[in-house]
């Protein structure tokens, strides 16, 4: 965390994120501006970094094309619902482009009109390896150590209003850590 310069406009606000983290603003991403913050973890890994700004139709659709080029979407959910894309295309329910556009648009539509929606997407490498699986959260529990996961998701903010954050992380170094501190945590005597 340290290794970040604050000569680049990043400053702790961890005290505000409710974790380590350091913030900036006016971050360009995709020629749009973002409140730009670096999660780190216990070590002072940087773990993920996350992307915020007011949501408009323009910004959601350069995001989602960004991102479809270098990931693929697994998993979308709302505020009560959810489409495992993984487990249905295991289970034949998606089996054409077709069937899984038409089940995206659905549901996309659905809870972007709802307020809230969620996708997340594997770097494309890893997807293609969804067979291996039975559903998002099993390949999201094995993702390899240099894997990338992208999120992002659409809310209604209180005070913002309609609101978009965007993240990236290697979820799998993350699982790692967590393993290795356990394995490693002292044991008591009950």
């Amino acid at each position: 965390m340290d290794s970040f310069p604050r000569s680049e406009g990043f400053y702790d606000c961890s005290a505000d994120m409710g974790s380590l983290a350091l913030c900036k603003e006016q971050t360009s991403f995709l020629s749009y501006n973002f409140f730009a913050s670096l999660y780190f973890n216990d070590d002072q890994e940087l773990d993920t970094v996350s992307l915020t700004t007011d949501f408009t139709p323009d910004t959601y659709a350069s995001i989602i094309g960004a991102i479809s080029r270098d990931f693929s979407l697994a998993f979308m959910a709302g505020q009560a619902s959810e489409l495992d894309i993984v487990s249905q295309m295991k289970e034949g329910s998606i089996q054409t482009p077709q069937d899984m556009e038409q089940k995206v648009s659905q549901f996309e539509g659905t809870n972007l009109a709802n307020g809230y929606l969620d996708l997340i997407y594997f770097e494309n490498s890893y997807a293609r390896q969804w067979e291996d699986y039975s559903n998002f959260q099993n390949m999201l529990m094995e993702t390899p150590e240099g894997v990338r996961m992208s999120e992002l998701v659409i809310y209604y903010d209180e005070v913002y209003g309609p609101s978009m954050e965007v993240s990236f992380a290697l979820p799998g170094k993350t699982f790692e850590r967590l393993k290795d501190q356990a394995q490693n945590a002292p044991i008591e005597d009950f």
